[in-house]
């Protein structure tokens, strides 16, 4: 049993510290709680099919069944409900791509991850699909708002979380321990999302790119399915969606912009013809990385200082998966992480 400091409570920080915990670690979170991190108002979509061509995401016949179950026991631990496992609808957008997409999937690496083919104009519900589609299986979202706010409450009633900066100044180190005001760890592991571009500990090469969603509210359609093609349409319980999402390296202001508006309304009006009201814009900045793979390791200088962040746009489906490969490392049961996350592939210190 190890005694871990995670300083960082968004989805990477928060699964890493549940999964720490669930191996019967002792752990303590800190966060600064601050309103417009990436967890906080991301989607938490999953999907394991992407691309014009649609092609199978990095690792995901790995990380998949993974997640599906890992947040379900997630769930049963917080005693909330965040985990929405939904088919998604994918509409060609033309001739060209709807025979590479079935001359692809007609490969059986993807029977599992493919419910049917939906002819021209077969979906319906003001729908804009005349080259018809694909219904893809094992997509969905975690609601992460709920999901970080139920961890937040468990842990502070356990006494394990606190709600402050932690200020690398403030962090005391030796070989064999970490020291912060009255804790003494084993490790500390930063999960600070795209603000670790500013640490004086780790130098990676991060690209934090800003992403935009619109909460709407449909006046005359309703979606059971997620929907999506060049933009998104993610149904929640409460038949509210968002739609989403921008990708821009360039504006990493906290607001949503102009050109998100723009951007966002021109491809929902291309995707459905049905009436929406608007019901709020939301704006984020993903901890996104050069290679669009995470960072994760110990400092090469510092052996009691680790780093879980990079999870970019597809931390939900990356998180489960990645948490305990790194716990494993942790706990010294492999000896070295895959390289194509680990954190000396890139680092300058």
């Amino acid at each position: 049993m190890a005694h871990y400091f995670i300083v960082g409570q968004g989805i990477a920080g928060t699964v890493l510290a549940y999964t720490l915990l669930r191996r019967g670690h002792v752990v303590h979170i800190a966060d600064n709680n601050a309103s417009q991190t990436a967890s906080k108002v991301a989607a938490g979509l999953f999907n394991p099919i992407t691309g014009y061509r649609m092609t199978k995401t990095w690792l995901a016949d790995l990380l998949f069944p993974f997640l599906h179950r890992f947040y379900p026991e997630m769930e049963r631990y917080l005693g909330a409900r965040f985990f929405y496992p939904l088919p998604m609808y994918r509409p060609f957008e033309s001739v060209a791509q709807q025979n590479e997409v079935l001359s692809e999937i007609s490969d059986e690496k993807f029977a599992k991850y493919v419910e049917k083919v939906v002819p021209s104009d077969g979906y319906g519900r003001h729908i804009y699909d005349p080259f018809g589609g694909i219904i893809l299986q094992q997509c969905g979202y975690v609601d992460l708002p709920v999901l970080l706010t139920a961890a937040k409450s468990v842990w502070k009633a356990q006494g394990i979380y606190r709600e402050c900066e932690v200020s690398e100044s403030e962090i005391y180190c030796t070989n064999e321990k970490v020291y912060w005001q009255d804790l003494s760890v084993d490790y500390i592991i930063y999960c600070r999302g795209w603000k670790e571009t500013a640490s004086s500990l780790f130098h990676l090469p991060f690209r934090p790119v800003k992403g935009e969603i619109l909460q709407v509210r449909f006046t005359n359609e309703c979606y059971d399915e997620i929907i999506n093609r060049s933009c998104w349409i993610l149904p929640h319980p409460d038949k509210t969606y968002r739609v989403g999402a921008t990708y821009h390296q360039h504006d990493l202001s906290p607001t949503p912009s102009a050109q998100g508006w723009d951007e966002l309304t021109g491809k929902l009006s291309k995707l459905t013809s049905a009436q929406w009201a608007l019901l709020g814009r939301l704006a984020g900045i993903r901890p996104a990385t050069y290679d669009r793979r995470p960072f994760i390791g110990i400092h090469p200088q510092q052996p009691r200082i680790g780093i879980f962040n990079g999870l970019g746009a597809k931390g939900v489906s990356l998180a489960p998966y990645f948490a305990t490969v790194f716990a494993e490392f942790l706990e010294g049961k492999t000896k070295q992480l895959p390289l194509e996350v680990a954190i000396e592939r890139c680092i300058k210190v």
